[in-house]
């Protein structure tokens, strides 16, 4: 058990520090967030889809149910032959306007759009509008995504963050809370190491994210325009609170291992306080700041973010104490040195640093649990996102990782540290417990990975059975992520490709066939319709223009994931108007 002296002085460093740090970063959270729930999703354009107006309108807009951010180059406009009209767009509050240039010919117009979620995910989408008559024929949806490089590099820079800055904050507090001084010294290179992969990730994510953000490539990076506009978002400022928060912590560390008597106490609460506020600005962007209420999402993650880093800090600090490097001289202390590792702790000391710890773990895993199922009951919502979704399935693997961990955790608790205290099993048990805590540090690091994953899905996207290859330069091509579907109508058959088959603006290529399998023409144009049955979206008109003998297109906007229903309607005869209503996954 620890002493009332030593107790005392871990509540005096650790309270105010740690508290005052974090919550400096809820209240800089709160302050930023606002109400909203998953991604933006759009509520209306104007012109509305398909619409055929008069004459030019002076502007386009977008109206979405979350405030939103677009880009200089967010809002494309095509006119009929595939060229880009020169616009201007700006974003206020959870409406974006387009203005558009005056002149505009008669024909078709496609608006492709892609702006900026509250939780920094980008959401994209399009429509089409016609002014006097519409282009026959039809106009090509550009579609864009960040290259392969990117996509792999976002993912790794937030699992080196979050290894980083857990791992190196974690073991400081773990340090000044059960380790003595010369022990601690020992383990400041370490606690240094992992404050400078932090700092180097927290350096790169802001133009990392914005570059995925605007569906660049990794080329982006090299220009100036992109690093400005990473340091300019929210993120920039989050990146600015965690590197001062790591910061504070590297010095306090340096500080209170070197400094003796008063000094040390003003670096301890460096330490705590510069955790805090380290860890606190990690919740200023995130899935937490697009599910509510804010409160309970933003505090469930802070304590998320607190306890793991506690453990993942102890599990990297008893990895290291229990290891041969750190085991005293035969005969040895603490404080003699004589012959073997200067300042180790003796074997009786490490059994019982490792008895305390054991037992906060078991509060720590106790508060993991509870801000778990918090976060993922706010961000999955339900069972069949949690089953059917690619950020349900990740956090699953996340839990099931978990769970090992808590089984290591539970063993050493009770089979192996009671060992450790008996003259007779002391060796063997100390020798058992470095191989479990090292595989309980490998463990660790692998669910940080993944929750650097987790961080950059979107928690709404649907897992799909469809392969995406990419071509030569790193990009996925649309067509071979197509959803492709046919039903019977009357006598015959309608075949339809929704390319490329995620949520956004996709191309949507309509065949009839008759009962030989033939072009079939209707004698009036056919109909087509959309409907999200799951959250009652639509029926939504989708207009089509004829491209063939018994073939459509149009542009169709599909604002969420999930069991869409496509409904095609087509007059074959004077008395005969067949419906099929195909169902369709998208992505």
């Amino acid at each position: 058990m620890w002493s009332p002296h030593r107790v005392r002085r871990v509540v005096l460093l650790a309270v105010p520090g740690l508290l005052s740090g974090a919550l400096l970063g809820l209240l800089l959270a709160l302050a930023n967030a606002g109400p909203a729930a998953a991604h933006a999703t759009l509520l209306a354009n104007d012109p509305a889809d398909g619409a055929l107006l008069a004459e030019a309108p002076p502007s386009v807009t977008l109206t979405f149910d979350e405030p939103v951010q677009v880009r200089a180059e967010g809002v494309q406009v095509l006119d009929a032959a595939g060229s880009t009209v020169d616009v201007t767009a700006r974003s206020v509050d959870s409406t974006v306007v387009v203005d558009l240039p005056t002149g505009l010919a008669d024909g078709t117009y496609v608006v492709s759009w892609r702006v900026i979620s509250a939780d920094s995910h980008p959401v994209a989408g399009g429509f089409s509008f016609a002014i006097g008559a519409p282009t026959a024929g039809s106009v090509a949806i550009p579609v864009t995504e960040p290259d392969l490089a990117l996509r792999v590099l976002r993912p790794v820079t937030e699992a080196l963050l979050y290894v980083g800055v857990l791992g190196g904050t974690g073991l400081a507090v773990f340090g000044l809370s059960f380790l003595p001084i010369p022990a601690r010294r020992r383990q400041l290179p370490t606690v240094l190491g992992l404050g400078v992969v932090a700092l180097v990730a927290v350096a790169v994510m802001p133009p990392v994210t914005a570059a995925w953000q605007d569906a660049a490539d990794v080329a982006a990076l090299a220009g100036p325009a992109t690093w400005r506009t990473g340091y300019l978002s929210d993120l920039g400022l989050a990146a600015g609170l965690t590197a001062a928060g790591v910061l504070a912590v590297l010095a306090g560390a340096r500080l209170e291992t070197g400094g003796t008597g008063a000094a040390r106490r003003p670096a301890g609460v460096a330490v705590f306080a510069g955790a805090g506020l380290a860890l606190g600005a990690l919740a200023l962007v995130g899935h937490t700041r697009s599910f509510g209420p804010v409160w309970l999402t933003l505090g469930s993650d802070l304590l998320h973010l607190v306890t793991a880093a506690v453990w993942l800090g102890g599990i990297l600090g008893l990895g290291y104490l229990l290891s041969r490097r750190a085991a005293p001289p035969a005969g040895g202390s603490v404080d003699t040195p004589a012959g073997g590792s200067v300042g180790a702790p003796s074997a009786v000391q490490r059994a019982g640093i490792v008895a305390r710890f054991s037992q906060t773990a078991a509060f720590l895993v106790a508060l993991l649990a509870v801000a778990g199922v918090l976060l993922g009951w706010r961000i999955v919502g339900s069972w069949s996102a949690l089953f059917g979704t690619t950020y349900g399935l990740v956090l699953l693997g996340k839990v099931a990782a978990v769970g090992v961990l808590v089984g290591i955790a539970g063993w050493n608790r009770y089979r192996l540290v009671p060992r450790t205290r008996r003259p007779d099993t002391e060796t063997a048990a100390l020798r058992s417990l470095r191989r479990t805590v090292r595989a309980e540090a490998v463990l660790l690091v692998g669910v940080l990975a993944v929750t650097g994953v987790l961080v950059t899905r979107d928690p709404t996207e649907r897992a799909s059975d469809t392969t995406a290859t990419g071509s030569a330069d790193g990009r996925t091509s649309a067509l071979e992520q197509s959803v492709v579907a046919d039903a019977a109508l009357g006598d015959g058959r309608v075949q339809i490709r929704i390319t490329p088959g995620a949520t956004g603006i996709n191309a949507l290529e309509l065949a009839l066939f008759d009962a030989a399998g033939q072009p079939l023409e209707p004698v009036a144009p056919p109909t087509v319709t959309v409907t999200l049955p799951e959250v009652g979206v639509g029926p939504l008109d989708r207009r089509l223009a004829q491209t063939g003998p018994g073939r459509y297109e149009a542009v169709a906007d599909f604002p969420l994931p999930g069991g869409w229903e496509v409904t095609v309607n087509a007059r074959t005869s004077r008395f005969d108007s067949p419906i099929a209503t195909i169902p369709v996954e998208i992505r």
